[in-house]
């Protein structure tokens, strides 16, 4: 009763929201179903030790924070979210985050070992040897430190109150998403609840939720389609994640074995409206760094057709036919809730279907990815023929001295018949360097999803000036490569070389363009 969860953030913590879109204000409904518009996790953040930093001083030394797009908008995986519905109830109830957890929820539940106020426990990297422990700022998002013997206190109070804590009206409402798109258009199961949401095995769906830390994964996931239901909790120190999806796949497999088959709607109320179709890009993906990767990458197409529409990725992945159940709700044939849903805002258009799409041009989808991909081609090919560049230049040189009449002449009147040597092949060879190094560091330490690489990515270190650094010389030696083609065009005889090195500057000069149009370059972001 101290608090509710529709009541507005600026109530407890005015001032908190760099920008708050439209003067709509961010609930703390919309903090636990990650619909505020705040960014996942930076690498700073990962990296950043900070064991019993308290929510309210989390938010101090942070805020104001930055909203991406207007509240209860789209979803997007945010722990910072929690960590301030945290200090929001450190404000309420007028007592620290630990006090609290140990007054409410600890004690009662006779659990004297455990804390959310302490070193995280041992766990293993790839190789087998103890992992540094984390102390990420963002604690109420979920790092209990516990002991078997505790877990045993929880089990034996569930049996003793028939099973569960909480009425079963919570439980529902812990399962089922009220801000978003999605619930918005009446997909309230489908969509992120107050800590699980909807997971696809196979022809049936899970209430799930999972997290990781470097060298620890956890998985909780259960069904409630056939009374009592059945599910499992899998908690592992390992840093394989290969395994750990092996070991999902059994379980899911198994817990919903006796699960009916997927509910196909026996009528849908019409076609999708024709201007919802055309290209669409990913608008919320949680990595606010990776999100313009993962935006050109999950581009994807949507059709009108008889009952629905047809969803096709450009790149990769299957198509999906989804059906119109009512106005702008949409469920798949290979999925037993509604999960899709379309939604407009004036002049720009969306689709839900787990994560949201903004509809953007096919010309500028597949321009990014060209210019992109242009500029990878032109550092290789840079790179590749540097050696031959300055040797060329070496070898005219060398003919040129001796080709001059051998008598005695003023030193300044020999040289002038010397080819100069001309600083675009170095120049434009270390922007591609620079930029190769970035893109593949960049990538390297987004897509393989090792936490210990994103925490030293962020925190000062070899990774983190290296790629600083790569980012800084990039537009600096392109330049130094404009100014030095510039004098070669003076010269006779550089046409052809002025034209090529040209050519690759002008390739690599876009694609830088678009790199800072990422905040890629200069990559503040990431430090």
């Amino acid at each position: 009763g101290v608090l509710n969860i529709n009541d507005p953030v600026a109530d407890y913590l005015p001032d908190i929201f760099a920008s708050e879109h439209r003067g709509t204000e961010v609930t703390i409904a919309q903090l636990l179903e990650h619909t505020a518009g705040l960014a996942g996790s930076a690498p700073r953040e990962y990296a950043t030790q900070a064991p019993g930093l308290l929510p309210s001083e989390y938010v101090s030394q942070r805020q104001p924070f930055e909203l991406r797009w207007d509240p209860g908008l789209h979803y997007s995986y945010s722990n910072g979210g929690y960590t301030i519905a945290g200090a929001v109830i450190e404000k309420a109830w007028g007592a620290d985050f630990d006090t609290l957890i140990r007054r409410e929820l600890l004690d009662p539940l006779g659990m004297d070992e455990t804390t959310f106020n302490a070193d995280s426990p041992p766990s293993f990297g790839p190789d087998g040897e103890l992992a540094r422990p984390w102390r990420m700022p963002v604690r109420p998002a979920g790092s209990a430190v516990t002991t078997a013997a505790d877990l045993a206190q929880v089990l034996a109070v569930l049996l003793d109150n028939g099973g569960s804590f909480l009425s079963s009206e919570s439980i529902a409402r812990l399962e089922r998403g009220e801000t978003g798109i999605l619930a918005q258009a009446g997909g309230g199961v489908g969509a992120y609840g107050l800590g699980t949401f909807a997971y696809v095995a196979g022809d049936s769906v899970l209430r799930a939720h999972w997290g990781k830390t470097e060298g620890f994964r956890a998985t909780l996931a259960y069904t409630n389609e056939s009374s009592p239901g059945s599910g499992y909790v899998l908690l592992v120190d390992t840093a394989d994640g290969r395994a750990i999806g092996q070991l999902r796949s059994l379980l899911n497999a198994y817990v919903t074995d006796n699960t009916p088959a997927p509910s196909v709607p026996a009528k849908s109320v019409g076609s999708l409206p024709p201007d919802y179709s055309g290209v669409y890009v990913n608008a919320s993906h949680d990595g606010q760094q990776r999100a313009w990767l993962f935006a050109l990458l999950g581009a994807r197409q949507l059709s009108p057709t008889p009952d629905g529409v047809r969803v096709v990725p450009l790149f990769f992945g299957w198509p999906s036919e989804w059906r119109r159940l009512d106005n702008d709700l949409y469920q798949a044939s290979s999925i037993p809730v509604p999960s899709g849903a379309t939604w407009s805002d004036g002049s720009t258009r969306y689709w839900v279907d787990g994560e949201s799409y903004r509809q953007s041009s096919a010309l500028s989808v597949y321009g990014q990815i060209a210019i992109l991909f242009a500029g990878i081609a032109a550092c290789i090919i840079s790179l590749l023929t540097w050696p031959f560049v300055i040797t060329h230049r070496l070898w005219r040189r060398s003919r040129a001295r001796k080709d001059l009449p051998d008598q005695p002449e003023d030193k300044v009147q020999t040289t002038r018949h010397l080819p100069k040597y001309s600083l675009w092949p170095h120049s434009t060879a270390i922007a591609s360097l620079s930029m190769l190094t970035l893109l593949v560091g960049f990538l390297y330490h987004q897509l393989v999803s090792d936490l210990a690489i994103v925490a030293r990515i962020g925190s000062f270190g070899p990774a983190a000036i290296v790629l600083f650094l790569s980012s800084m010389i990039l537009p600096v030696s392109l330049v130094f490569s404009v100014g030095a083609l510039l004098k070669n065009a003076s010269q006779r005889g550089q046409i052809v070389s002025t034209l090529y090195g040209g050519a690759l500057t002008l390739i690599l000069s876009v694609a830088c363009i678009l790199l800072v149009s990422y905040q890629l370059v200069p990559l503040w972001s990431m430090l």
